[in-house]
């Protein structure tokens, strides 16, 4: 069996609630694999440790640890391997220590501009920080230099 035969979502779906009971550090000394540098695989603001995840999943679909010297984990191994079958893989040589990782973001919402309910706002912050997507046409800005400055009629819907 090799990478290739790695053709179900749910079997990666499993390694990685199986990642997530564990924790990531018993996860891959149990199947003896190191981080993923720097190929990680998103699910729900979780980072995953991609190459140990392919292994494992090949155990769900077929029996069988794919073990770490047996198949890459880079661009044209189990990066791409998980791509193919919808995954997120993120490459970004900062994401290399997961456990050190500050997930956060900031949502604005300026009343004048868009007319939501305040309890639907309110719902939608709860979804966020319980992981879950929410449905919306959303636009990002980055600043560089100095700061914004707040509009008290301006709302933060926020998840750290």
């Amino acid at each position: 069996m090799a990478l290739k035969d790695l053709t179900a979502p749910s079997a990666v779906h499993q390694a990685m609630d199986l990642f997530d009971q564990m924790g990531r550090e018993h996860f891959l000394n149990e199947h003896g694999f190191g981080p993923a540098r720097p190929f990680k695989v998103l699910r729900r603001g979780q980072y995953y440790d991609s190459k140990a995840i392919a292994g494992v999943a090949h155990i769900f679909q077929h029996g069988r640890l794919l073990e770490h010297g047996q198949f890459t984990g880079g661009v044209q191994g189990a990066a791409q391997a998980l791509a193919k079958l919808g995954f997120d893989v993120i490459n970004h040589p900062a994401a290399h220590d997961i456990s050190t990782a500050n997930n956060s973001f900031e949502v604005l919402w300026n009343p004048a501009n868009y007319h939501w309910d305040a309890n639907d706002f309110l719902d939608m912050q709860q979804q966020i920080e319980a992981g879950s997507s929410v449905p919306f046409s959303w636009s990002i800005g980055v600043r560089k230099k100095g700061h914004r400055t707040w509009s008290p009629d301006i709302y933060v819907l926020r998840w750290v």
